[in-house]
């Protein structure tokens, strides 16, 4: 069982403090949600966790690797994913082709175009597989950019506001996809601001403020905390 563990993490630029002291930990057998307001530090923690950035002090332990230091490529090699806030697809390729590129580097050839059809089909793409991916709804490129990491079968994935400018219609197609990765060989940790979204998803809920942990536990206890609640109510004034 995999597991993901964050001690004592510390970000600065400059004099600002983006993260501060963040411990946590993101296990397999339940899907994590990472909430805060804006500028809280949600997806600056996603950045060190995967690579972008390295922590200024703290560890960062994938099951037994201390990946502190890894860069981001040698986490992708571990079997840590990640999608993100602007969809980061090719958008002059195919819907199938966008698949098909990081299976090249992670299956024999011969066994690619059945992992890109059983791809398609499990993210609701295959109608639109001979589309330019520029031409799909945002929605549908949400769903394609998740396609791409969960195609290579990572161990760790963080969705960075997976349901972000979405129709109402796309959101529920997001939500019933994403709850589709619980139970399979993965940690799984989004970042939403959607709380409907939130509350659906996740078993497990950390929450961010000004660079710190305030909160975590689950979704009936986050919706109890007094602390919590206030942060919430005054984003929403």
């Amino acid at each position: 069982m995999h597991s993901f563990k964050i001690e004592n993490i510390s970000k600065y630029f400059g004099k600002f403090t983006a993260l501060s002291q963040v411990s946590t930990h993101l296990n397999q057998e339940v899907i994590s949600a990472i909430i805060g307001p804006n500028g809280a530090g949600k997806t600056t923690l996603v950045n060190v966790c995967t690579g972008m950035f390295p922590p200024d002090s703290g560890t960062i332990h994938f099951d037994t690797h201390n990946i502190t230091r890894l860069p981001s490529h040698k986490r992708v090699r571990l079997g840590v994913a990640r999608t993100f806030q602007i969809v980061n697809i090719f958008p002059e390729l195919t819907v199938h082709d966008n698949i098909k590129v990081p299976l090249l580097f992670a299956k024999p050839k011969k066994e690619v175009e059945d992992a890109v059809d059983q791809s398609l089909a499990s993210f609701g793409l295959t109608g639109l597989k001979d589309t330019r991916a520029v031409n799909i709804s945002h929605g549908d490129q949400k769903l394609l950019e998740m396609a791409m990491a969960v195609a290579v079968e990572p161990k760790v994935l963080f969705l960075d506001e997976p349901t972000a400018g979405v129709g109402l219609e796309e959101k529920e197609k997001i939500i019933q996809t994403v709850q589709q990765f619980k139970g399979k060989d993965m940690v799984i940790a989004i970042i939403e601001h959607d709380m409907d979204t939130v509350f659906r998803i996740a078993d497990r809920i950390i929450v961010m403020n000004e660079g710190e942990v305030i909160a975590q536990g689950s979704p009936e206890q986050i919706k109890a905390n007094d602390f919590v609640r206030r942060i919430y109510l005054k984003e929403e004034a």
